[in-house]
């Protein structure tokens, strides 16, 4: 336990140091600065909640817990279920009141996704909701690259804190090697900007929530599966139309 804190607050240090040196040392460089935040906050949040998704979803089957969870939510509408043929018996169909008659349709919309969720969560239905999932976040990594670099400035600044960085250098000849130091200034780097700005993306949007995702399965893939049925619904045909290719290596 002491090692993790011990690693994690590591951590927290380097990123801390890399985003203040090249991040907001440079700072005049972002020409929106509110939009630079609010895209980085964004797609942080996103990507966070669609990699615990996508982690809940590979190991969602092995959970009997979640099992369970439906097999309560089928038993609760199938005693509504009862009641309402129940009343259908004693007084026919033709005297369902209009309350009923919702009742009965609302029945077998919730019966449907209760249908549709239990088929995304087994071993067998679980693929296409993966497949879907790690599209949306190719998706969400190509944002960063294309809206990240539209909020900084496009002409070169004199006024700025320099950040010089040290290099070893190396000389070859027939006779020796000589190693020495150099300095070299990186002030105004646009692309370091763009890397350190991506950092907490990959840790805090792609590597944290895995690990949460994978230990709150019941959250993210079964009280979230709508959510989840969702995006299915827009990238769903991107994993279906790579099945035939992916097939292929596969056998």
């Amino acid at each position: 336990m002491r090692s993790s804190i011990l690693w994690t607050t590591v951590l927290c240090i380097v990123l801390g140091l890399l985003f203040y040196t090249f991040v907001f040392l440079q700072r005049p460089l972002i020409s929106d600065i509110f939009g630079f935040l609010f895209i980085i906050i964004t797609l942080v949040a996103f990507s966070f909640l669609v990699s615990a998704m996508e982690a809940a979803f590979s190991k969602a089957h092995l959970n009997s817990e979640i099992q369970q969870l439906i097999d309560h939510e089928r038993n609760r509408h199938r005693t509504e279920y009862d009641q309402i043929y129940t009343y259908i018996n004693e007084n026919g169909h033709a005297l369902m009141p209009p309350n009923l008659r919702k009742q009965f349709r609302d029945l077998q919309k919730k019966t449907d996704v209760i249908e549709e969720k239990e088929k995304s969560l087994q071993s067998h239905g679980r693929s296409l909701y993966i497949g879907s999932l790690a599209s949306l976040s190719v998706f969400l990594n190509i944002s960063i690259a294309i809206l990240l670099p539209r909020t900084l400035i496009s002409t070169p600044l004199t006024n700025l804190v320099e950040i010089p960085i040290p290099i070893l250098s190396h000389t070859l000849n027939p006779f020796n090697i000589s190693l020495s130091l150099q300095w070299i200034d990186i002030t105004g780097s646009k692309t370091l900007i763009f890397v350190c700005s991506t950092i907490p993306v990959l840790i805090l949007g792609k590597i944290i929530p895995k690990e949460i995702g994978a230990h709150k399965d019941i959250f993210f893939a079964y009280k979230l599966n709508r959510l989840a049925r969702g995006i299915v619904f827009v990238f769903g045909p991107i994993t279906k139309g790579l099945v035939w290719p992916i097939g292929l290596f596969t056998k």
